[in-house]
């Protein structure tokens, strides 16, 4: 659960432009795009019947606030802040969930965040309605650097990592090799960083990857300066 909302937040961050960085004027800002890999809710974060009975439900208009099985609605998020401010100790005796579903808004899920925080709730659990999180388009950031539109996945020369159900593979200059651990994955690097073209990276995942199954591999491409990777989705 806290991985889904850190990588809302995450979203939520870039899609407003927030990553945006001061830039010299004599340098020509391109527009390039990112696609984050999301996570799919797991079966204990899909609300239930019992969930409902106190929690803020974010799936319909406004803001619907049960507690203790009773509905309160509030229209809009000023109005959302001074009723869980007015009932601060009434939510905080239990555990209180923060329902969405595919098709509510980032904005409004992370505004329900910031009230918790502001009001120093950290009493809650957030779950979706209908197992699925709302869909991200691709995010537009400001580079100083001319982003690579495309790549041909069938030059031999580009560094492909598959990410399959429990290994590898790797597939560079017209060989194949699997790749058991990220340590095997590393030592791969290591033999071929010389002549690894670090525009020329990409790696695949199934799109129903969990974000914790990515992120280390994340991690090494950054460790060995591969910024210009392409993230491809796969069924």
């Amino acid at each position: 659960m806290k991985t889904i909302i850190g990588l809302i937040l995450l979203i939520f961050f870039f899609s407003n432009g927030y990553c945006q960085q001061g830039q010299e004027k004599e340098a020509k800002i391109y527009d390039d795009t990112i696609n984050l890999p999301m996570p799919k809710p797991d079966k204990e974060d899909i609300a239930t019947k019992k969930d409902y009975e106190h929690c803020i439900d974010l799936t319909k208009e406004g803001y619907t606030v049960i507690l203790n099985g009773k509905k309160y609605f509030q229209s809009n998020e000023q109005k959302l802040s001074s009723f869980i401010k007015a009932n601060k100790l009434t939510i905080s005796k239990n555990l209180i969930s923060i329902i969405s579903d595919s098709k509510t808004s980032y904005k409004k899920i992370v505004n329900a965040f910031d009230i918790m925080t502001q009001q120093k709730i950290k009493n809650y659990k957030f779950l979706s309605a209908d197992g699925q999180l709302p869909s991200v388009p691709p995010i537009v950031v400001p580079t100083t650097k001319a982003p690579m539109r495309e790549i041909d996945l069938k030059d031999s020369a580009v560094f492909i990592i598959s990410v399959l159900a429990d290994t590898m593979k790797v597939t560079f200059l017209n060989k194949t090799n699997t790749c058991a651990s990220i340590t095997d994955l590393e030592n791969f690097i290591l033999n071929n960083k010389n002549v690894i073209d670090p525009v020329k990276v990409v790696l695949t995942a199934p799109s129903n990857s969990k974000y914790e199954e990515i992120e280390p591999l994340l991690e090494l491409l950054r460790k060995y300066n591969y910024y210009d990777y392409r993230l491809i989705a796969t069924e």
